[in-house]
């Protein structure tokens, strides 16, 4: 297995625990991250999620760290996909002025060798493309209260 690697950061005119609310609800996070189509809470401490994702995957979110309003990390487990093993990522919340940087830092853990190294580019710009809409949409969301 390989990973496939992103890093987006934005800035978000509203303070960390406004932005760190709003995004770690995974109630809510299906009306921001289209990569997001429903979670359920199947465990509460640490928090962890069963997701169905965008084309029909599932799998489980279980958060390793969830520093509130600082810092998560997660691993995703148990994929269904037959590209993607799992992954994880590690979320940042800085405060900067009156609002936040928000920085992402995302996995995919591609099951096989050689679909990874053909696939590499188009995952790598897929996987930054899908971060920076959701996070977009989710700062559009915050900022209209």
């Amino acid at each position: 297995m390989a990973n496939v690697t992103v890093r987006v950061s934005l800035f978000i005119a509203a303070p960390p625990e406004r932005v760190w609310d709003f995004t770690q609800d995974w109630s809510r996070r299906a009306d921001w991250d289209p990569a997001i189509v429903a979670a359920e809470r199947i465990e509460a401490e640490p928090p962890a999620y069963r997701v169905r994702g965008a084309g029909g995957v599932r799998f489980v979110a279980r958060y390793k760290l969830y520093d509130r309003p600082r810092r998560t990390s997660l691993e995703m487990a148990e994929s269904t996909s037959r590209l993607i093993g799992g992954g994880g990522g590690s979320w940042a919340y800085e405060p900067e002025g009156a609002g936040t940087n928000w920085t992402q830092n995302n996995t995919l853990t591609v099951k096989n060798a050689v679909l990874y190294t053909l696939l590499r580019p188009l995952l790598s710009w897929q996987l930054r493309r899908v971060t920076r809409a959701a996070m977009t949409k989710a700062k559009e969301l915050i900022e209209a209260g």
